[in-house]
């Protein structure tokens, strides 16, 4: 065995250690166990989101759980959004209003969230992204969960669809990355702020300590804005609870390749912690996922056994968030198409602007 080898062997026993934990420990954050619940401002904030929000309010009409209120926040949408929340919000029973011009310094959704906690009424807050799919059940068994939880915030990780393998491939890397790579438990209870962690499609707040704490207003420039509220709880001292809702939640990220590696690309190299961080997480995903072809190739079958690890791990994860098992078999474009996407990310980070629907921003 190659020293290469051995140690895209040891990476892969790491994460498939780290995978049996989580999948242990998470499994009884699906079912919410109580029955009381608690009253819900469902808001969203909405750019460019003229396509998506008219199935996410149909869906949200349809919850044996009613929410007591949802509002949309247009923040400055160019495709529409306005004119069709003018004419059709309040078929939904929703609000809606057009976010202030948004001050220097602030993220566009980080501004659009702010605006629309400050002004929610019900007990507990709920921001939404707009690609979100509730089932019927999805509002109350949330509920549920807020009802009997300490946790400052809550999130909740949602079941993926995909439009076709191109963008499947790079979606599936989402529950891969944080299966195999973050222990949930540490992020659920640890201090320490590696292991924060959030979900932006999905964020629950109390109403009272977000309108005392103003978490967007303390994260304001962040782009990866979930994780950096999830740090900013664990620098209070705070929890996060993380839910399992792939039985409830389905979310279709991006429509297609390009706008997944473009979407990807805004924050890939925020997630690995910076540029070099990013190139070593390239590094090893080429070590770990694409050479051991290249060893098979060349005649080390011991290279095959890695290569059947690395499927087995990437479907096991697709699978668990509705994607299928059958993406573990296009493992190695998954990796590539990664590789290139973390690249691309540190390139844009260097270069000083981040592109994200029709702004730029500064890393």
């Amino acid at each position: 065995m190659t020293p290469l080898l051995a140690l895209a062997s040891v990476v892969l026993l790491v994460q498939s250690l780290v995978l049996a934990c989580n999948l242990l420990y998470w499994r009884r954050r699906r079912q919410a166990p109580a029955l009381e619940s608690v009253r819900l401002s469902v808001l969203i904030p909405a750019r460019n989101e003229r396509g998506n929000l008219p199935d996410l309010l149909a869906a949200l009409a349809a919850q044996s759980l009613p929410p007591e209120e949802i509002i949309v926040c247009d923040d400055a949408s160019e495709d529409g959004t306005k004119a069709w929340l003018e004419s059709h919000a309040s078929e939904f029973g929703a609000e809606w209003f057009r976010a202030p011009d948004k001050p220097e310094g602030w993220v566009g959704k980080c501004w659009a969230c702010h605006q629309l906690g400050m002004q929610a009424k019900a007990e507990w807050l709920l921001f939404l992204d707009a690609d979100t799919r509730p089932d019927p059940e999805f509002l109350a068994q949330t509920a549920a969960w807020m009802a009997q939880t300490e946790a400052l915030m809550v999130t909740a990780l949602p079941a993926f669809v995909a439009q076709n393998p191109g963008d499947g491939l790079l979606t599936a890397m989402v529950p891969f990355s944080v299966l195999t790579l973050l222990s949930l438990a540490s992020a659920e209870r640890s201090r320490w702020r590696v292991f924060a962690f959030a979900n932006g499609q999905v964020i629950g707040i109390r109403r009272e300590d977000y309108q005392r704490l103003r978490p967007h207003e303390q994260v304001r420039g962040a782009i990866l804005e979930d994780v950096a509220l999830a740090r900013w709880v664990k620098r209070r001292g705070d929890k996060v609870l993380i839910l399992d809702a792939t039985g409830h939640l389905r979310v279709r990220m991006y429509q297609g390749a390009a706008e997944a590696m473009q979407g990807f690309s805004r924050n890939a190299a925020l997630i690995c912690g910076g540029s070099f961080g990013a190139l070593v997480v390239s590094l090893l995903m080429a070590i770990t996922y694409l050479l051991p072809w290249a060893l098979a190739v060349a005649g080390q079958p011991l290279a095959w056994l890695a290569i059947a690890w690395g499927c087995l791990l990437y479907g096991t994860c697709a699978a668990r968030f509705g994607l299928g098992a059958g993406y573990g078999l296009q493992t190695p474009v998954a990796a590539a198409l990664t590789v290139v996407t973390l690249w691309r990310s540190v390139v844009w980070r260097l270069r000083g602007s981040i592109p994200w629907k029709g702004r730029a921003y500064t890393p």
